[in-house]
C-alpha cells in the first residue's frame, strides 16, 4: 500500500488535535470571564474532558450568566453540527484498519465495531466510501473548522477583554 495513505491519516489525526486545542482555548477563555488573567485557573476545567463535553460547556456559557448571547449560541450550535459531521468521518479514518482491496485496487477502510450486529455478521469493508481521494477534503474541512473557532474565540476575547494586559495565546494580535 502506498505510504500516502498513512500520511493522510496522520494529517487527519494531527489537524483534529489542533481543532481540539482551539475548542479548549475557547472554553478556557469564557471560563476566565471576570478574572484578571486569561486561562490561569481555568485550564483545570477542561483537563481530561471529552471533546463533546467541552462543546456542551461552551454552549452552557452562552446560555446562562454574564456571557449569555443567543446569537453567539446559534453560531456555536451550527459550528458544533459541522464538527460532528467531520468528527464521524475522522473517527472512521483514524480508528479503522486500512487494507488493500484487490477488487478496486485501492486502500479501503475496514471498520471493526464489536458492538454492532453487522460486525458480528461480517466486516464493513467500505467504512469510508470516499476512500483515499476523500482524505484531503476532510483535512481541509477540519482546518476550516479550526479557523472558524479561532476567529470566533479571538472576537470573544476582544469583546470581553478589549483593553486587557492579560496573557494573549501565542499568535493572537493584541488590540490596538
Amino acid at each position: 500500500m502506498d505510504d500516502a495513505i498513512y500520511e493522510h491519516i496522520g494529517k487527519v489525526a494531527t489537524e483534529w488535535s489542533y481543532l481540539e486545542e482551539r475548542l479548549k482555548t475557547a472554553v478556557e477563555l469564557l471560563a476566565s470571564y471576570g478574572l484578571e488573567r486569561i486561562h490561569e485557573p481555568c485550564r483545570i476545567l477542561v483537563a481530561g474532558m471529552a471533546f463533546d463535553a467541552q462543546l456542551e460547556v461552551l454552549k452552557t456559557f452562552l446560555t446562562i450568566g454574564p456571557m449569555a448571547d443567543p446569537e453567539e449560541l446559534q453560531w456555536v450550535k451550527r459550528w458544533a453540527g459541522d464538527v460532528k459531521q467531520s468528527q464521524a468521518k475522522r473517527n472512521i479514518v483514524v480508528h479503522s484498519a486500512w487494507v488493500y482491496d484487490e477488487e478496486s485496487e485501492e486502500p479501503t477502510a475496514l471498520a471493526v465495531d464489536a458492538r454492532s450486529r453487522r460486525a458480528r455478521m461480517g466486516l464493513n469493508l467500505d467504512a469510508f466510501p470516499d476512500g483515499i481521494d476523500g482524505l484531503p477534503a476532510l483535512i481541509d474541512r477540519i482546518r476550516e473548522l479550526q479557523g472558524e473557532m479561532g476567529t470566533w474565540t479571538q472576537l470573544q476575547f476582544l469583546r470581553y477583554w478589549p483593553t486587557t494586559d492579560s496573557v494573549f495565546p501565542a499568535g493572537w494580535p493584541k488590540p490596538a
